[in-house]
């Protein structure tokens, strides 16, 4: 879709770029809608906690009873031989959502806000201030940038309303540490079922030995 332009007093008057915003928060909405359940704890590591019943360490950046909750999840996933199933992926994106990634579908509506109050330009290119992050608008090609308080870009929107979402230092940290947690405790419970099971078929070839 190409941005209608008309110039108005030597203003830049471009009233289709709201509706490329709008089309791509509509998009954001939608893509996060299928994961809108919500994870029940701080969201920060415990410290100090007496309550655990079991003592495990805890190497990542996450809380101890999300840690806990991924390897219960794990060890199920091994059993019934499923490696990070549907209820994993949708826990995992869940917590993502809560507690580490940036709000891109509201950023989106408050640029969408903006626009909308918007009649005339004199510039092509806008900044403007949305809940510490910021957004770049290219009123010509219609396009916009977020970046966040640390200058990682995070989100586009271009002309047709299509997002594109750029995963932060924070989220790529998180995949990283939510990876390697799930594989080793998934290896872990495969290696112990595989040992209960030899020793059962040891346990299994000495009675038939003593019957013999």
């Amino acid at each position: 879709m190409n941005i209608s332009s008309t110039f108005i007093s030597g203003s830049h008057y471009t009233p289709n770029l709201r509706n490329t915003v709008a089309k791509g928060m509509s998009q954001a909405a939608n893509a996060q809608s299928s994961s809108e359940d919500t994870v029940e704890i701080s969201g920060k590591k415990a410290v100090d906690d007496t309550s655990a019943t079991e003592e495990f360490e805890n190497n990542t950046s996450l809380p101890d009873e999300f840690v806990k909750k991924i390897r219960e999840m794990a060890k199920e996933g091994a059993q019934k031989g499923v490696y990070k199933g549907d209820e994993y992926i949708a826990y995992m994106n869940a917590y993502k959502k809560q507690y580490i990634s940036p709000d891109r579908s509201k950023l989106l509506m408050g640029l969408n806000n903006i626009l909308s109050n918007l009649s005339h330009i004199t510039n092509r290119f806008q900044t403007f201030s949305l809940m510490g992050f910021r957004a770049n608008v290219d009123f010509y090609s219609g396009t916009a940038v977020f970046y966040n308080c640390n200058g990682e870009k995070i989100m586009g929107c271009d002309s047709d309303g299509d997002v594109m979402e750029f995963p932060t230092k924070a989220e790529q940290k998180f995949h990283s540490e939510m990876n390697a947690l799930y594989e080793e405790a998934y290896d872990a419970a495969r290696a112990e079922m595989k040992a209960a099971a030899q020793g059962q078929a040891s346990a299994d070839a000495a009675t038939v030995d003593i019957r013999a």
